[in-house]
């Protein structure tokens, strides 16, 4: 998705999510208690009101007639300098309060924390990890070696500049924004951000969770020298949990990161996924290990209260084969309380209270590979052919899963099966993420468009809200997981096909154009419909890998046109006739590719772990480095 999109997609979910100008917001967010000293005894000794001690004086930083001799002035001929000695004089007022409370014997984190504005535009290097913010003007970091890489992994907190009109702070906030949108993508350990806008002369401080944004009344930093000493100490000297990030996930000397569910303890090997969404579920999935055992261990962040979770769906669904189990679930505790978004929101009133989201975390097992890990095409279609089943038999239970796609196919290591040769049994498909399903009798006409869109029958697409969702609905997305990974895949075993990109994005099928919907739905119609219309406009742009998938797809048509829709016994006779066509082992290999694609498939690692998220925007390329100048 180009970057233009997700800033219209953000600017979408925020619309309503963003409360401003709200009064003692930075006292509410980094209060006494969060810090190590109190504000009114640190100020007190930074304007040497504590008598003749020579440290304070040497700290005072304010004049008599109350202003900060070394707040930084916006030279409009060198704007560029701004940025740095904003950064310069931060830095020495957090290292003046650092001091305050070194010698009171207040607590003080481990690593010392540093601004920086080594990213800021328009020269400098950009920030490593950025989506959508290549150089934010100061970020604050831990303080690390020369070789320890910075990036949006390790930003603690951001600010954003105004280098003119003090009271117009609009655009600053949405760029404060998008950084945030970088910092939660690149930091799954973040629960919440804290930035700020920063003027001439006035601060504003900056919420971001995922029930959207809070910004505080903007102040000016000469009236109010007691707030900018509470954002300092608060941002360079409080707690990692008050600033935004998540203590049930550490990291061990060997490198080695852990997560914690209730009592036990889990390896992460990997992430998995992440949504980009700020305003949300927020969920993030990583492949854990305990006691030899794989799991996937799933968090994200649920409306409170909530009727249904999906965890309560999956206790409805543990007995069916290919769904995903539950093996534990917790409401997330940080510092001995229930982890959500009403306490740092607790200070809204009326019409700024706007509901609540609980951070809660899943156990899941088996551990499974997405579907392009396939091995052959017959375990491709066996993978099909078990998902279907287990989608059927999530209905035999009044659940309609609503959002089938290529995400949501899943290849189990767990049960394999064997057709042809024992040895080399077929792994089993199973179907995930039950998060959006509906009970059935529960459906409404209020729905409209749910799932991913790209994968959406033809019928929700043209009705959109007037059309009740249906299990053949979900029966038509599997057809078009199935052509798009023709399409997408060179081969088996994540191949990627190189100018798979350029084909999906000019095909009408696959169109991600929300405002075109009914003309993409009736699109679909015409090629499940018209005769001839998918051998001309979908079949001829299969991988060669897939030739014999072609008479598969055809034959899936035919069942279409034949009911005026799927059904699952229509869909599963030409599955399995497929399945049962098809060798289990094959020669196919990247050297081998008739048309070469394989040469040029190696495993493509896209900057976002998980490249099959359709709809989820890719970054854009970092430059090269260039060297820092300190």
């Amino acid at each position: 998705m180009p970057p233009t999109e997700l800033y219209d997609q953000l600017a979408k979910h925020l619309t309503d999510g963003i409360i401003e100008d709200v009064p003692n917001f930075v006292e509410h967010i980094f209060p006494d208690e969060c810090l190590p000293l109190p504000v009114d005894t640190v100020l007190a000794a930074l304007t040497g009101m504590r008598g003749s001690d020579v440290l304070f004086e040497q700290r005072n930083m304010r004049s008599a007639d109350g202003m900060w001799p070394t707040y930084p002035q916006v030279d409009q001929k060198h704007v560029e300098n701004f940025p740095h000695q904003l950064a310069f004089f931060l830095n020495r007022l957090g290292d003046s309060i650092r001091d305050v409370c070194r010698i009171a014997g207040g607590p003080l984190p481990k690593k010392k924390r540093r601004w920086s504005s080594a990213y800021a535009p328009p020269d400098w290097e950009p920030l490593s990890g950025a989506c959508l913010s290549d150089h934010p003007p100061l970020v604050l970091f831990d303080s690390k070696p020369e070789d320890d890489e910075e990036g949006w992994h390790s930003a603690l907190s951001v600010a954003e500049l105004v280098l003119g009109d003090d009271v117009d702070l609009a655009g600053s906030l949405h760029r404060l924004i998008h950084d945030a949108s970088d910092a939660f993508f690149n930091q799954d350990d973040r629960r919440f951000q804290v930035g700020l806008t920063i003027a001439t002369r006035t601060i504003r401080l900056v919420l971001i969770d995922h029930c959207g944004v809070v910004a505080a009344e903007v102040f000016n930093v000469h009236e109010r020298p007691d707030l900018l000493v509470r954002i300092v100490a608060g941002l360079m000297l409080s707690s990692r949990p008050t600033i935004g990030f998540d203590t049930t996930i550490t990291t061990l000397k060997s490198g080695q990161r852990q997560i914690k569910v209730g009592q036990d303890v889990y390896d992460i090997l990997t992430r998995l996924s992440i949504s980009h969404d700020i305003r949300g579920k927020a969920t993030v999935c990583w492949h854990a290990r305990r006691n030899g055992t794989d799991f996937v261990i799933k968090d994200n962040w649920n409306d409170t209260p909530c009727t249904f979770t999906e965890a309560d769906m999956l206790e409805i669904a543990k007995d069916i084969p290919g769904i995903t189990k539950l093996v534990a679930l917790e409401t997330v505790v940080i510092n001995r309380a229930v982890d959500s978004t009403a306490a740092l929101r607790s200070i809204l009133v009326g019409d700024n209270v706007r509901g609540v989201k609980q951070h809660q975390r899943m156990v899941l097992t088996p551990f499974a590979r997405k579907i392009a890990f396939f091995r052959s095409k017959k375990e491709l279609i066996s993978v099909f052919i078990d998902a279907v089943e287990a989608h059927r038999g999530l209905v035999d239970k009044n659940i309609l899963h609503c959002d089938v796609s290529s995400n949501n196919l899943m290849i189990s290591e767990a049960a394999p099966q064997a057709y042809d040769d024992p040895s080399r049994p077929l792994r089993r498909g199973i179907l995930i993420d039950v998060d959006g399903a509906l009970f059935l009798d529960k459906i409404g006409y209020w729905v409209g468009l749910i799932g991913t869109f790209v994968f959406m029958s033809s019928a929700i697409l043209i009705n959109g809200s007037s059309k009740r969702h249906k299990p053949s609905d979900d029966l038509e997305s599997f057809v078009y997981v199935l052509i798009y990974i023709c399409i997408r895949y060179a081969g088996p075993d994540n191949a990627p096909r190189p100018d798979a990109g350029a084909i999906i994005d000019g095909m009408q099928v696959f169109c991600a154009d929300h405002a075109d919907a009914n003309a993409i739905g009736r699109y679909k119609k015409h090629v499940l419909s018209a005769k001839g219309a998918l051998e001309r406009d979908i079949l001829p742009h299969f991988s060669v890998y897939f030739e014999d998938l072609k008479p598969c797809l055809a034959g899936l048509r035919d069942a279409f046109t034949k009911n005026r829709k799927f059904t699952y016994d229509a869909m599963l006779d030409v599955l399995r006739a497929t399945r049962d066509s098809l060798p289990l082992v094959e020669a196919w290999s990247p050297q081998d590719d008739p048309v070469g694609y394989g040469l040029d498939a190696a495993p493509q690692k896209r900057a976002r772990d998980h490249p099959e998220s359709e709809g989820e925007p890719q970054c854009r390329p970092t430059a090269p480095k260039s060297k820092k100048v300190k």
